[in-house]
């Protein structure tokens, strides 16, 4: 990030002075007839925005040179950014490229027709910015200090792109990476360090699981979980602010001890209480029951010194019998809310605001080991420092009030048209453990890659990098661009975070949008395989969730257990995802 917004700033002044200067000297083509849209206008040889011969003529050069010989037409007011970009059709994202101008919603219809449909031959496409590109604009430093903390908020960087406040003044690209470096928290980074004596290698034994998704069963699986808890409780997760699920644990450990490793991410709307509040609590009911650490996140200032950038993200509990509860589900009340099957018309009015997740109870000893020495050496270490700073004198760090971004356009969706109960299945099988930032990356590497029929992702959102050192995690996206040239049934599934924008960074890597749908309020991280191999954790598709946050998740080899998935997967596909179209 550093480096990037220092490159920004050097860059700044440069291109602020080309762009000016072409203020002074660009042709300004007639606006549009009024009336006329962009996609009512027929462009010569292009049929459907796919012709080749356009595709190919027009390249990255020559739609950066029509922005800068055109500056003129790109100031209009209500204009927030211009950029180099792929054509957007009726049909999704092609590989055409054009000149991208997002605009005020309120602005659009007008710059539609002030606008040239196209400047010579390279097409001029006029789009609504998104709530996040508008909050950029408006207020950089606090767009990237949730950015920092919120990955799902983050708009991507493109590369030539210039940036306007609305007015048709152009914006210095150096205020944006100033921000870019004032949001970020100074402490020192220490290197992550794996559990010792701890085996990630696929377990081979017989394995007890309760296969279930939320709003569907997952408080009521949990609650399960938690009411038949009789040893000590070891627990690693993210978002811990729902008021049921606190309770549940309270009672769940009136005579046990509970150890509790917690990040503080950004609030959501929709929590009873914060992080610090559920803390407090634990420690006013368990006592010296009761061990808490904050996990060592760079965006959490409660943390001395950081190991993950941005999120310690797993959301995991072991019980003292051999019994795992893993999921993508926070246990907040998006994720896990208190929902009444009985009742289907408040079900379903609840069910339309809450998330989807997958979830896993596993009955198996040795996974249970496995995950309990993971979690019990990132609460050791986070114990260690900071015991460390209080002992060279660090005064305590007040919390930090991140603002509550307003999210509802992105998260309103519609309720299943069917609810999953529960299904508990004993198998023999082989299950893998997948960590991040241990072995996830090649794992899952090698699980695309066995793809040779179907190849199924629901996750929150799929954000290519393109940055140094991230490499093997947009080689993830580049194997499935290879599962659909060799003809694999290939289907993905993001949130509505997955916005256009990052659609179109994509399709830029090579997956088209035509197999790509959104779903308001997903939150799952899960993939299915050829029918016969189930991935359920927590890992979204961003470089640090792959490879450098702390998130957890395994690999289930069994046909009954992909099956449950895939068809929780496959309805959502065809009932609550819809296309990505213009």
């Amino acid at each position: 990030r550093e480096s990037r917004a220092t490159a920004l700033a050097a860059a700044a002044p440069v291109r602020g002075q080309l762009f000016s200067a072409g203020l002074k000297s660009a042709p300004v083509a007639a606006p549009l007839p009024t009336g006329r849209r962009l996609h009512d206008i027929p462009v010569p040889g292009v049929s459907g925005g796919n012709s080749g011969d356009r595709r190919k003529s027009v390249t990255y050069e020559k739609v950066c040179s029509a922005i800068l010989t055109n500056a003129a037409a790109l100031t209009l007011p209500g204009i927030l950014s211009v950029r180099p970009g792929l054509h957007f059709g009726a049909e999704g994202f092609t590989n055409e490229r054009v000149v991208v101008v997002k605009g005020k919603p309120s602005a659009v219809d007008q710059l539609q027709r002030d606008i040239p449909v196209t400047f010579g031959d390279v097409r001029v496409e006029v789009r609504a910015a998104d709530p996040l590109e508008r909050f950029r604009v408006r207020n950089s430093a606090i767009y990237l200090q949730v950015a920092a903390a919120r990955h799902e908020l983050r708009a991507p960087v493109f590369d030539d792109a210039l940036y306007l406040d609305g007015s048709g003044t152009t914006v210095d690209d150096a205020t944006i990476a100033a921000a870019t470096l004032n949001a970020q928290i100074a402490k020192r980074q220490i290197s992550y360090s794996a559990p010792k004596h701890v085996s990630l290698e696929p377990i081979t034994d017989t394995f007890t699981l309760v296969l279930h998704v939320s709003p569907d069963a997952g408080w009521s699986e949990l609650s399960k979980f938690l009411q038949t808890n009789t040893g000590d409780l070891v627990v690693g997760m993210h978002d811990f602010t729902s008021g049921h699920v606190l309770e549940a644990v309270e009672s769940a450990t009136k005579s046990s001890k509970l150890m509790l490793t917690l990040d503080r991410p950004a609030p959501t709307p929709n929590a009873d209480q914060s992080t610090e509040a559920t803390r407090q609590a634990l420690v006013r009911t368990l006592g010296e029951r009761f061990s808490g650490s904050w996990a060592l996140t760079n965006a959490d200032p409660k943390a001395p010194v950081w190991i993950y950038p941005n999120a310690y993200h797993a959301k995991v509990a072991v019980r003292a019998d051999g019994e795992t509860w893993l999921s993508s589900g926070d246990w907040n009340n998006a994720s896990l809310p208190r929902i009444d099957l009985t009742d289907e018309a408040a079900a379903r009015t609840l069910a339309a605001t809450s998330d989807r997740d997958w979830h896993v109870v596993v009955g198996n000893k040795a996974l249970a080991d496995t995950f309990r020495a993971v979690l019990a050496h990132d609460h050791a270490v986070a114990g260690v420092e900071a015991n460390r700073a209080m002992a060279g004198g660090a005064a305590p760090v007040a919390p930090t009030v991140l603002p509550v971004v307003p999210t509802e356009s992105f998260t309103a969706g519609q309720p299943p048209r069917q609810f999953f109960a529960a299904q508990t299945i004993t198998v023999r099988t082989s299950v893998q453990p997948v960590l991040t930032p241990d072995n996830y990356q090649p794992m899952v590497q090698a699980l695309v890659e066995s793809a040779t029929v179907s190849f199924y992702l629901q996750t929150q959102y799929i954000h290519p990098s393109g940055k140094k050192h991230d490499e093997p995690f947009d080689a993830l996206i580049t194997a499935i661009a290879r599962l659909i040239h060799a003809g694999v049934d290939v289907r993905l599934i993001a949130s509505t975070f997955q916005t256009d924008d990052w659609v179109e960074k994509l399709v830029m890597r090579g997956v088209p949008s035509a197999v790509l749908r959104r779903q308001p309020g997903v939150h799952n991280n899960g993939i299915v395989v050829d029918h016969k191999r189930v991935l359920v954790g927590s890992h979204n598709w961003s470089a640090d969730g792959a490879l450098r946050n702390r998130d957890a998740g395994l690999i289930v080899h069994d046909e009954t257990a992909a099956g449950y998935f895939e068809r929780v997967f496959l309805h959502d596909w065809e009932h609550l995802a819809a296309p990505v179209v213009c």
